[in-house]
């Protein structure tokens, strides 16, 4: 909005960080960052409540999932949409994943939020062995951009339209 001589875009949406549910990105508890989606959540709504606000981001973890949904709905914290991302092989486990976290949505409230898989692709791989071995990356990057690659990301194409996935966006 221009504070501090900065840039007047119009963004709408805003992800309160990324993958909390992992050591990369994350190495505080789940509560404290339950506690920072909260305190920033507050923070734009109040600036301007047509603002979109959400997260978590989520890497994997379910049960972290739950617990920052839980806590939202306990504590009247503002979500306008739920995000995650799935890496895989499988394209099927999309659209299970998908079922799941509209699943936690619906029971803690937030069954009409928008839902957001933000990050998704194809990956054959181990994450532990990609910058642990080296040439391993090629390896598998050659894999993402092969055929195995474009039918993986057709399938998943076809599976997001019987899901309840708002918005997905290939990464």
């Amino acid at each position: 909005g221009g504070w501090d001589n900065g840039f007047h875009d119009q963004i709408r949406y805003w992800e309160i960080w990324n993958e909390p549910d992992g050591a990369e990105f994350w190495t505080g508890t789940p509560e404290q960052y339950y506690k920072l989606y909260e305190t920033t959540a507050r923070a734009i709504k109040s600036y301007d409540s047509n603002l979109k606000v959400g997260g978590p981001a989520l890497a994997s973890d379910v049960k972290f999932l739950e617990g920052f949904l839980k806590y939202c709905h306990e504590h009247s914290v503002p979500v306008d949409f739920v995000s995650w991302h799935r890496y895989s092989a499988e394209p099927y486990s999309v659209l299970e994943t998908s079922k799941s976290v509209q699943a936690l949505m619906a029971h803690y409230g937030f069954g009409k939020v928008e839902n957001i898989l933000d990050e998704w692709n194809y990956f054959p791989g181990d994450w532990g062995r990609i910058q642990k071995e080296a040439g391993y990356g090629e390896e598998i990057g050659k894999q993402i951009k092969g055929s195995a690659g474009a039918a993986y990301d057709a399938a998943v194409l076809t599976y997001l339209q019987d899901s309840t996935v708002d918005i997905a966006n290939f990464y």
